[in-house]
């Protein structure tokens, strides 16, 4: 004996005579989308459009203001002030440029692509220098600083976020090359002064915060009336080079703060001594 199967997407109704009707079971009706539906699907399809351009945008040279804040790794192209723009075009350009920037600032989604656009030359880590007018002054290396830049080997660990705070503190240090310096000095001068004073907020909790880690494991030492920070800088071996035959590491001064007073300078690499000239 067969025993049929019932489809669940239809549902039975006796006529007068007995035999079945099969109706279209009510709960296959299409509805019209509701004003959330259509937000939320509006919203999707305009992530799916924002995304991708904005890494494309960042190849398009635009009218974009240099920007200043502690987010120093927008790799926007600007268009050069000289160049002569062909209009309504180049407006068209810049807004888009402007508005998917600040949707990616704003929403935590901005399309930093550094990783796949080049290589660096060159790794810095920060250290903080601890100085008291009677003792010797200390110096707090980084976590993530290998004793052996040539080998070391770290185990997977939940530290991504404290990496990505306390590499850019000197991140003009790892964009740069060792001949910006000699190629155009005052260029050089600028930028690292100019980076280093616009991320005097970041800098200064950071200085404050390792500076009372120390403190709290030191009970016994004063708090250090100067606190500066410095870059250690490990450069790649040349090309062709083993890793073996890396040049030494070297340390250069960042910004100082001086706590009682609130005082933060940064580190003019042509004038060798920390300046107040970009406030």
């Amino acid at each position: 004996m067969s025993t049929a199967i019932e489809n669940p997407f239809v549902q039975h109704q006796e006529q007068l005579d007995g035999s079945p009707v099969i109706l279209p079971f009510m709960g296959t009706e299409e509805r019209p989308a509701n004003f959330r539906q259509r937000l939320l699907g509006a919203f999707v399809i305009f992530q799916l459009i924002a995304i991708p351009l904005g890494s494309y945008i960042k190849l398009v040279p635009v009218r974009f203001t240099e920007y200043h804040g502690e987010m120093n790794g927008d790799l926007q192209t600007r268009l050069p002030d000289d160049v002569v723009a062909k209009e309504p075009a180049q407006s068209m350009k810049d807004t888009v440029a402007s508005f998917i920037n600040r949707w990616g600032e704003l929403t935590g989604q901005s399309q930093c692509w550094a990783l796949f656009a080049s290589f660096g030359v060159q790794s810095a880590m920060p250290a903080v220098e601890l100085q008291w007018p009677d003792r010797e002054p200390v110096t707090i290396r980084c976590y993530f600083e290998p004793q052996n830049p040539s080998k070391y080997f770290y185990a997977p660990e939940p530290c991504c976020r404290l990496f990505n705070y306390e590499y850019r503190t000197v991140i003009y240090y790892w964009a740069s090359r060792p001949n910006d310096y000699t190629s155009d000095p005052e260029k050089y001068r600028r930028d690292s002064m100019q980076i280093a004073f616009d991320q005097r907020r970041s800098t200064t909790t950071y200085l404050k915060w390792k500076t009372q880690h120390y403190l709290s494991a030191h009970p016994d030492m004063p708090a250090p009336e100067i606190i500066v920070l410095k870059a250690r800088i490990s450069p790649d071996p040349s090309p062709g080079m083993s890793k073996v035959d890396r040049p030494p590491t070297y340390e250069v001064p960042v910004a100082r703060w001086i706590p009682s007073s609130g005082d933060y300078t940064v580190w003019d690499p042509v004038a060798k001594q920390f300046s107040g000239e970009m406030r």
